[in-house]
């Protein structure tokens, strides 16, 4: 298969969907079925990074909707998914359809795998500070 599914970290927490090539956007429906089984192993949070570096961008706007349609139904502890090396046909299409759309996932943008762990850190944080709002003041008598 031209898209190749792997975990990206130790913690198992971040699935890396690498796009092999152009034609890769042609497999995105097979793609899940490699996708779900790793969430779906994993109690927690799952993030996704998907590399689309070599196959920036989809030769209909139907295999982007293929993507996020995958996506949209994966498993409840499916994260957010950042888009590495999209075209800016790509990042349009991603940002028309969060406009419109009403779920709990996100779909970002970035331009490195750095900067995609930042994005994903930062989601992160936002989200322990909406869980826990306490936890995100740190008093300290010296500031006064």
């Amino acid at each position: 298969m031209s898209i190749t599914v792997n975990w990206d970290n130790e913690q198992h927490n971040i699935i890396r969907v690498t796009f092999n090539g152009p034609e890769a956007w042609d497999c995105v429906g097979a793609c899940h079925q490699e996708f779900y089984p790793l969430v779906e192993q994993t109690e927690g949070r799952v993030d996704l990074i998907v590399d689309l570096q070599q196959a920036p961008g989809p030769s209909t706007p139907a295999a982007f909707v293929g993507l996020v349609r995958a996506y949209m139904n994966a498993p409840r502890n499916a994260g957010t998914c950042v888009l590495i090396g999209a075209n800016t046909f790509t990042r349009m299409l991603a940002s028309n359809f969060l406009q419109s759309a009403d779920w709990h996932y996100r779909i970002l943008v970035a331009d490195s795998d750095a900067e995609a762990r930042q994005r994903l850190a930062e989601c992160a944080l936002a989200e322990r500070t909406a869980e826990n709002p306490a936890a995100a003041w740190h008093f300290s008598p010296q500031a006064f």
